[in-house]
């Protein structure tokens, strides 16, 4: 795929899990990837104008939910704020696509399946940070992409996927929560090839996209799936932690517009992702063992 060959790409937030993927794939297809981290909105600009690109993935953001409800000035400042200054600094650039990842978390406790075209309910004050940046991203003719849990090799251990596999490979039960809600889970390799597509299929200016894979899965279901793919090695005990005080029931995404416009749906079922995910915190534990 030659479309982005030579292009110049400007990617925010490239040393992030979706980030450095994003990266890879955009190096692989031959573009000239400018990288920048962290949410200096002068520093973020200054690079934009003098990139002058003709893409721009923004990725970069506050992103702990939990930590929004009580930080919620810089929650804004980061989604919002340095949002609209990034949208500032490229308009009078080069840049033909400018390409926002939001979050499925602006659909909130709306009927599912969650499509591009149906109600938001935001509820937690980062996703209403990311709805306020969607609505900017979109008065200047962007694409908002919406991305849908993800997971994979290198995550954060803070996420559920990584959270089990590692609990598992130190040989102690996994302590959860009640394990009811259920989400969808896509691998993260994946999740980015969305975005770069995203950023390459003509004609999306001003169109908003899911990607999610549609599969849904409960966090019992998911913490016991993993378990049985390490071969069982502990066990999993629920309702052990506290509930979250906002819990969304259900999260899944309507699949029909990325399939449709960009051609794009994840290609590892959760089954194959997760073994390639577990393999490789494996190797990594043994590379800290020594052996």
């Amino acid at each position: 795929m030659d479309a982005l060959r030579g292009i110049r790409v400007l990617v925010t937030g490239a040393t992030g899990f979706l980030g450095t993927r994003v990266v890879d794939q955009l190096g692989a297809q031959g573009a000239d990837v400018h990288a920048i981290n962290g949410r200096d909105v002068n520093a973020v600009a200054r690079l934009a104008k003098a990139v002058d690109p003709q893409r721009v993935i923004h990725l970069a953001g506050f992103t702990d939910i939990g930590r929004s409800w009580t930080h919620a000035d810089e929650c804004f400042a980061a989604n919002v704020g340095a949002t609209v200054a990034l949208l500032d600094a490229v308009r009078f650039t080069a840049c033909e696509r400018f390409v926002f990842a939001s979050t499925a978390d602006v659909y909130g406790d709306a009927p599912v399946p969650f499509r591009e075209d149906g109600p938001v309910n935001p509820l937690s004050p980062y996703a209403q940070s990311k709805r306020a940046a969607e609505l900017s991203c979109l008065k200047e003719g962007a694409v908002v992409v919406r991305p849908f849990n993800s997971y994979g090799p290198g995550q954060p251990p803070n996420r559920v996927v990584a959270d089990v596999i590692l609990t598992a490979l130190k040989g102690q039960d996994v302590q959860m929560r009640g394990g009811t809600p259920r989400r969808e889970f896509n691998f993260g390799d994946d999740t980015a090839a969305g975005i770069v597509a995203a950023a390459t299929v003509d004609g999306l200016g001003g169109e908003v996209l899911n990607l999610g894979c549609g599969r849904d899965i409960s966090i019992r279901e998911l913490a016991e799936l993993i378990l049985g793919l390490m071969g069982d090695p502990v066990k999993a005990v629920f309702g052990v932690l506290d509930d979250r005080p906002v819990e969304v029931p259900v999260v899944v995404a309507a699949t029909e517009k990325a399939r449709r416009l960009l051609g794009w749906s994840p290609s590892r079922s959760l089954e194959e992702g997760l073994v390639e995910t577990i393999s490789w915190y494996r190797a990594q534990a043994l590379k800290v063992d020594g052996r």
